[in-house]
């Protein structure tokens, strides 16, 4: 039985799923984006027991957007966390690898931000589902911990068209 929190932070959703004592979860959010902006996709990590490693690779559909950075969000209790990312470009689909690693424990919660770049070509309503393909996490001392994944979304959005007029001329 899963229970399932929603967290909304200003556009962008985050969804975190409850798991068991021994059990990591590894969550993408969903953001909504205008064509030719971008969107940030929160990294969300669940888990009871101590972590110190997570690595995951994420497969997302390259033709209308590609990858931009992956950036730490601040925490109430800072700590240092080395990011490194890798971006293979396939064909239709780009696989990028995240590894987020940490001399101390990494606490649970928004870990970091992927931003994705998002064509001007891209249709209202249009989704682009980010497939979490592998994933991998270490307690500090280096022992694998079972983990799951949820996957990610962003949809595109086209906000109204604004007509500007003289308020003099309205009245």
């Amino acid at each position: 039985m899963a229970a399932w929190i929603f967290l909304a932070y200003g556009s962008t959703l985050s969804v975190a799923r409850a798991q068991s004592d021994s059990t990591a979860l590894i969550s993408l959010g969903i953001d909504i984006a205008v064509p030719g902006e971008h969107a940030s996709i929160p990294v969300t990590l669940a888990s009871k027991t101590p972590v110190g490693k997570v690595s995951f690779t994420i497969s997302f559909p390259n033709q209308l957007i590609s990858f931009s950075s992956a950036t730490q969000v601040p925490k109430t209790q800072p700590f240092e966390l080395e990011i490194r990312t890798v971006l293979k470009v396939l064909e239709e689909k780009d696989v990028l690898r995240v590894d987020l690693s940490s001399t101390k424990q990494i606490p649970p919660g928004e870990l970091v931000r992927i931003q994705f770049a998002m064509s001007q070509e891209a249709l209202p309503n249009h989704e682009f589902h980010l497939k979490i393909i592998e994933l991998e996490v270490q307690k500090p001392e280096g022992q694998e911990i079972q983990a799951t994944s949820s996957d990610g979304l962003i949809v595109a959005v086209v906000l109204g068209d604004v007509i500007p007029a003289c308020f003099f001329y309205m009245h």
